[in-house]
C-alpha cells in the first residue's frame, strides 16, 4: 500500500467515524429535544418530520457505523497476492465486487437520507433562530452542516469509487 493510499484511508477512517458520530448524536437530539418540543406546542407535522429525521439519521448513523468497521477490518486484513489458485483469484475478485457494490449502495444511501434530513433541517434552524430559542438553533445548525458535510463527503467517495471502478476495467 503506498504512503498516499494509506494517508487517504486514515482520514476516510476518521471522516466515517466522525460522521457516524455525529449522526447518532443528532439522532438523540431529534428524538429527545425536538420531538417533545414541537409535541409540547402541538405542531404535529413538525413532530411527524422529527421523526422522519430521527429514522433517516438512526439508518444513516448504522450504515456508516458498519463502513467504518468494515474499512478497518479491510484495512487489519492481511492481503494474499502472491497466491496462484484461480478459485482465490476469483474469491477475492468477487468479494471485492460486492464490497464495492456495498459500499456504493451505502453511499446512495446516506446521499439520499442525508438531502432529505437537511431539508428538514434547516427549516428547523430557521424556525428556532427566529423565535430565539439559541439552543436549539445552535444544534439545528450543527445538523444542517453536519448533514451537507456528510453529503459532500458520501458524493465525492462516490466519485472516487467509480473512477477506480473505470480505471481499473482499461
Amino acid at each position: 500500500m503506498s504512503a498516499s493510499f494509506a494517508c487517504f484511508t486514515a482520514f476516510y477512517v476518521v471522516l466515517i467515524g466522525c460522521e457516524a458520530g455525529g449522526c447518532s448524536y443528532f439522532a438523540a437530539f431529534v428524538n429527545n429535544e425536538l420531538r417533545p418540543y414541537f409535541a409540547a406546542h402541538g405542531m404535529e407535522s413538525e413532530s411527524n418530520e422529527a421523526y422522519e429525521a430521527f429514522v433517516y439519521l438512526v439508518i444513516s448513523a448504522v450504515l456508516l457505523w458498519l463502513s467504518f468497521m468494515g474499512t478497518l477490518c479491510r484495512i487489519c486484513k492481511p492481503s494474499r497476492r502472491n497466491s496462484s489458485d484461480e478459485r482465490e483469484e476469483f474469491g477475492s475478485s468477487c468479494s471485492g465486487f460486492l464490497r464495492t457494490a456495498a459500499s456504493m449502495a451505502i453511499g446512495i444511501t446516506i446521499v439520499v437520507l442525508a438531502c432529505l434530513t437537511a431539508k428538514y433541517a434547516f427549516g428547523w434552524w430557521n424556525y428556532f433562530a427566529s423565535q430565539g430559542l439559541d439552543h436549539l438553533a445552535a444544534n439545528c445548525h450543527g445538523l444542517t452542516g453536519m448533514v451537507i458535510a456528510g453529503m459532500v463527503l458520501s458524493a465525492f467517495t462516490l466519485v472516487v469509487m467509480a473512477i477506480m471502478i473505470i480505471s481499473s476495467e482499461n
